[in-house]
């Protein structure tokens, strides 16, 4: 009993290890499509924002040149640009702000009928060299600052004197641009010169929630506040971190919807968020999946080691589909125990069935023992009774033997006077020889036949009597 207990917990309990190794399995596999499901998810939002930001940057080029092909645009530009050299560069004096002023008459008009179609739009006349704003018409206040410390993309468009675009994160912050250079003609060298370039920029705003439309989840773009504060003008940083918030060392930059941000804002969230990785989170009762993936500006693109200026984070509400595997997981803890709960009576049925036949078997086996356990202890006394008697036997032969000395084989003897001839070629009366080969010892008398032949005198004799007894008579 105790052994079969002894194995019917043990079965227990390989059972219960196994039965808990395949429900982990299982829901972990479940978890695992679900992850893949979203990773997929992932690195289509990421090539879809990749598609985005390519037209966009594009329309922004195009935007460009089309703002720069007009003739006052180029030749107010190029005024402007002689005015600063002849009044010290930088922002230059009155003759520079009046060429500035009358720049930006001309670009308003432009600049408000495209504005109407973006959430933000940006319009940046920069002058080569040292990369110098000549005029924002966005911000008409601010100019004559440098740029290039910061701007990698407008080195490489004044050094290119060509087209570029790119994701660059400016004084105002971060923003989609298209760069044209700006060519004039020059009455004085008689040709066309480059004169700087023309920025057009727009927010991700418009392209965050596109692609959350058409994705049907939630975006967010974070900023590393750190780049911001080297970079952003300080009261700009500040009106953005009030306005917008922030979460662990990031600014939210542009969200797809205010819960969003919201969820991003909470408490549970403010140090959970890196470059890699998926994870779980609990927000107004609802779960919601979220992933980031590392936003690379322009700089970043040309040179990857350069760190990540941000990220791009993905929410989806992942409710009905963690309910979907909590719901399968207790459905095969249900499962897993009713099976383990049947499967235990049936091992303890045959753990029980088992037993008590074997118990039976060796019971059988242990009477069986016994009847020929004692059938060799009767056998066994038989033998020992026999072997005394044997030992007995074999005693009183080994003393028989002892006490007889036996004569055998073919003994020489004389025909005449029976003498016997010895070993050792001697001839002995034969009583002699009888006396020194065996234990027999003679005496000596006469028989009848013999009396009558040589003593017939003394056949009457009173004294025949003696005779008869085997002795002589005395003389």
């Amino acid at each position: 009993m105790k052994r079969s207990l002894k194995a019917f917990i043990i079965l227990s309990v390989v059972i219960a290890i196994l039965e808990i190794a395949s429900i982990a399995l299982s829901f972990h596999q479940q978890k695992l499509a679900f992850e893949e499901h979203l990773r997929n998810k992932i690195e289509q939002v990421r090539s879809a924002l990749d598609l985005t930001l390519v037209g966009i940057r594009q329309r922004m080029v195009g935007i460009a040149n089309y703002v720069v092909q007009s003739p006052e645009i180029q030749q107010t530009f190029l005024d402007g640009r002689r005015a600063v050299v002849l009044e010290g560069g930088g922002a230059g004096g009155e003759e520079a702000a009046k060429y500035r002023e009358k720049l930006l008459r001309f670009s308003q008009g432009v600049w408000k009928q495209l504005n109407a179609s973006f959430t933000f739009l940006g319009m940046h006349y920069q002058l080569p060299g040292k990369v110098t704003s000549f005029l924002r018409v966005h911000e008409p206040e601010k100019y004559g600052d440098l740029l290039v410390p910061f701007r990698y993309i407008l080195r490489e468009a004044h050094e290119k004197k060509a087209p570029v675009s790119g994701l660059e994160i400016g004084r105002q912050g971060l923003f989609i641009r298209g760069i044209a250079p700006v060519f004039a003609y020059d009455a004085q060298a008689g040709k066309e010169i480059y004169v700087g370039s023309l920025e057009i920029s727009t927010s991700l705003q418009q392209a965050i929630e596109n692609l959350a439309l058409n994705k049907g989840l939630d975006v967010a773009v974070l900023l590393d506040l750190a780049l911001l504060d080297d970079v952003v003008w300080p009261e700009r940083l500040q009106e953005m971190v009030n306005h917008e918030g922030g979460v662990a060392n990031f600014l939210i930059s542009e969200v797809s919807s205010p819960g969003v941000r919201k969820m991003l804002q909470g408490e549970h969230l403010k140090t959970s968020l890196d470059f890699s990785g998926m994870s779980l989170h609990e927000h107004e009762e609802n779960s919601h999946w979220l992933a980031a993936f590392p936003l690379r500006d322009y700089w970043g693109e040309q040179d990857k080691f350069r760190p990540p200026i941000g990220l791009v984070v993905i929410s989806t509400d992942a409710t009905a589909s963690y309910n979907l595997l909590q719901t399968n997981l207790r459905n095969n803890i249900f499962i897993a125990v009713a099976s383990f709960l049947i499967i235990e009576i049936l091992l303890w049925w045959v753990l029980q069935f088992t037993a008590n036949k074997l118990e039976r078997m060796v019971e059988a086996g242990r009477k069986q023992l016994e009847v020929q356990k004692d059938q060799l202890e009767v056998e066994l006394a038989a033998k020992e009774k026999l072997q005394r008697q044997s030992e007995e036997l074999i005693g009183e032969l080994i003393e028989a033997m002892e006490n007889v000395k036996a004569l055998s084989g073919l003994l020489p003897i004389c025909s005449y006077c029976k003498k016997i001839r010895d070993d050792e070629g001697y001839w002995q009366r034969l009583e002699a020889y009888i006396e020194t080969h065996s234990d027999a010892q003679f005496s000596h008398g006469i028989c009848q036949d013999c009396l009558e032949e040589h003593f017939p005198e003394v056949k009457k004799d009173s004294r025949y009597s003696h005779m008869k007894e085997g002795t002589l008579p005395r003389k």
